[in-house]
Formats: C-alpha cells, structure tokens, sequence
C-alpha cells in the first residue's frame, strides 16, 4: 500500500519524492535548515524531520548516544510454497496478545499473563504471527534481541541458527503446515526506547528527530506523523 501511495501523491504532485539518496549532513542555517546529501545535492527548508529508523551512526550520533535508545534485532523465516494449502487468516500467537498493550483491556488477558513460557522463548523475545504470501508460502516471525548501542556492534548483523530452531519448535505447537521447509532467513531493526513509546526530540526548534517508535510504527506511525507535524508547526 505504501509504495502505491507514494506513487500516488508524486503523480498529484504533491511531494518531491528523492530515493536512493543518504543524507550525510542536516544543520540550521539562521532561520533554515541546510540538508546535504552523498551525491553533493543541497536542500532548504524551514523545517526538517529526521526519520532515520534504525540508523543511528550517521545524524547527530552524539545525540543518540546519551538518547538512551537500544536497537533491537529481530530475525524473520519465509516457508516454500505451500502446495494445495491455505492460511484462512492470518494468525498470532498467545504470546503475541502478552506482547501488545492494545490488548489488555481483554477481560482474559490476565489468564494469559499466568500461563508459564518457556525459558528459551522468553529469553529471545519469541512471538509469533503468521501470514501467507501471495504465492502460497507462509512468513514466520519473530524474535526480539535488545541491546545498547556500544554493545551492538557486529552481532548486529549475525543470525542466531538457536533462535530460529526455538521459533519453529513454538510454531509447530501452533499450526500445522504441509511443509516447514524454509526458503529465507533474514534480519529486522528497530529502535526502542525503555520509558517513551516514541523518541522525539528537536534540535534549535528546527530539526525534529523522530524514531523509536519501535515494531508498531506500521499500525500507529501514520497517526503519530499527523499529529506531530501539526504540533510542530503549531509550536513555532
């Protein structure tokens, strides 16, 4: 839907839509904002918001150092295609509605939060949801591993074989497929921040950092962005 979107609004002329270009540099200016990016380009603006998602090296990492954010690694597993099956819905875990604030108001919710988890899944942060893809193969996820940034560093980018054994032992107590057989393995990063549910920050009123919104940015982002936005401009 994103990508669709995007295409949408350029076509109405709406945004200037830039891809596949790393901004290196963002700085006040008097009353602007200077942005320059790797390919020698310079913008100019009134006002910036910096949405860097994982990326914490890059912008300002003096303020991310003493943010008190962590990343957070999670690792994600694709089936092969399964042959004459359907997943009717996606589905989640009894841990994945433990994990979710949203659902607390549930008068069971606090039977679930008695129920004992195993050590192995409780240590990696397991909780699982699927969902098929359009060719008929099933996405398995996840785990989720927290660290600092110092504490980071290349085990960022490794994949623990003991965590994706533990996540298909789980999920095999959940569902039943015609085949487990896995086609890709890959890695996720957020940031997330231990007592604020969305790390927002401004720089000489101008720059606005916008992060750690953590693995609910696809269900809430859209919301936060409008609201801070406005904010923002209502402010100055």
């Amino acid at each position: 839907m994103l990508r669709q979107f995007i295409t949408h609004i350029v076509q109405k002329g709406l945004v200037d839509y830039i891809p596949l270009s790393t901004v290196i540099a963002v700085e006040p200016v008097g009353k602007q904002c200077v942005v320059k990016d790797a390919k020698g380009n310079t913008f100019k603006a009134e006002r910036v918001f910096i949405c860097n998602g994982a990326e914490y090296r890059t912008l300002f990492p003096e303020l991310f150092s003493t943010s008190g954010l962590m990343i957070c690694k999670l690792q994600m597993m694709q089936t092969a295609v399964q042959q004459h099956y359907t997943l009717p819905h996606s589905i989640l875990s009894n841990l994945s509605i433990r994990r979710y604030p949203a659902f607390k108001s549930s008068p069971s919710y606090r039977l679930l939060q008695e129920q004992r988890v195993d050590e192995s899944i409780r240590d990696y942060g397991i909780h699982l949801l699927f969902k098929q893809a359009s060719d008929g193969s099933v996405i398995i996820g996840d785990s989720h591993e927290y660290k600092a940034f110092q504490d980071a560093n290349m085990s960022e980018e490794s994949t623990n074989c003991l965590i994706n054994e533990a996540i298909l032992q789980y999920g095999q107590q959940v569902i039943t497929l015609p085949s487990w057989h896995i086609q890709k393995k890959w890695n996720g990063y957020y940031l997330i921040h231990p007592q604020r549910e969305v790390y927002a920050e401004a720089i000489d009123d101008k720059i606005h950092v916008v992060t750690g919104i953590a693995g609910k940015g696809m269900s809430t982002g859209p919301g936060f962005a409008r609201q801070h936005i406005f904010s923002a401009v209502l402010a100055t």
